[in-house]
């Protein structure tokens, strides 16, 4: 599916976590790192335990691509304070 496909299916049903993953996966491919991490966030949000806790795992497999910088900084902290 492409982002507009996926858009849609969002629109449809924000609790479509499978289409907030594949948004997700696809807009981190695409370098567009920020908004990504912010759809891996709000599935952690909506539901930690989804797909064994993949928006999690996830959004520690891009921290790491990160690599550092204010950008994963910021967004260690947004994941903290959810899950705290």
């Amino acid at each position: 599916e492409d982002e507009a496909a996926l858009i849609a299916r969002l629109a449809a049903n924000e609790n479509d976590l499978e289409a907030r993953l594949r948004l997700a996966n696809l807009l981190v491919a695409a370098g567009r790192y920020e908004e990504g991490m912010d759809q891996l966030l709000e599935i952690v949000r909506r539901d930690r335990g989804y797909g064994e806790d993949i928006g999690r795992k996830t959004l520690l497999s891009v921290f790491d691509l990160l690599g550092g910088g204010e950008l994963l900084s910021r967004y260690r902290r947004m994941l903290a304070s959810i899950l705290h």
